[in-house]
């Protein structure tokens, strides 16, 4: 009976121990990505400019770029060879993403120049604090990094 009692409680303070942890994890959003480069196109046309043309290859790069970043949780040019902005935070809605850009001058310039005809952003977003506990799973984003590239 007290073996039956131990594995009892054994499998009760493992079950409670491992029903709430933490994970990193990441993911991307293509939402906020296009939202944000359509509205760079509004712009660029506003002020005369052609618009981009989306490139897929290039939005794959600018993805797995992001990611790459969230995964080590520091902003840091690449060296792909296309013009590029980056960021890190300000990044939870197209609108927020593009204000961020707009609101740098340097930043600004890069995406209004006109050398450029395509581009794309890539979006990546670190996810820590996953709780898992009472069948209840909670994500928290604590920070998320995009790459917008042209040539």
């Amino acid at each position: 009976m007290m073996k039956l009692v131990g594995a009892i409680l054994l499998f009760i303070s493992l079950w409670m121990i491992f029903t709430t942890f933490t994970v990193n994890q990441y993911y991307n959003s293509d939402d906020i990505a296009k939202g944000t480069f359509d509205l760079i196109n509004s712009e660029r046309i506003n002020q005369g400019r052609p618009p981009l043309i989306w490139d897929d290859n290039m939005a794959n790069q600018a993805k797995e770029y992001s990611i790459y970043m969230a995964t080590i949780d520091k902003l840091v040019h690449s060296n792909m060879g296309y013009g590029e902005n980056i960021a890190m935070g300000g990044v939870g809605s197209s609108q927020e993403l593009y204000e961020l850009w707009k609101n740098s001058s340097m930043h600004h310039a890069n995406y209004m120049s006109s050398q450029y005809t395509r581009g794309a952003i890539g979006i990546g977003f670190k996810l820590s604090n996953i709780q898992i506990g009472n069948w209840t799973i909670t994500y928290n984003i604590s920070r998320g990094y995009a790459t917008f590239i042209a040539d």
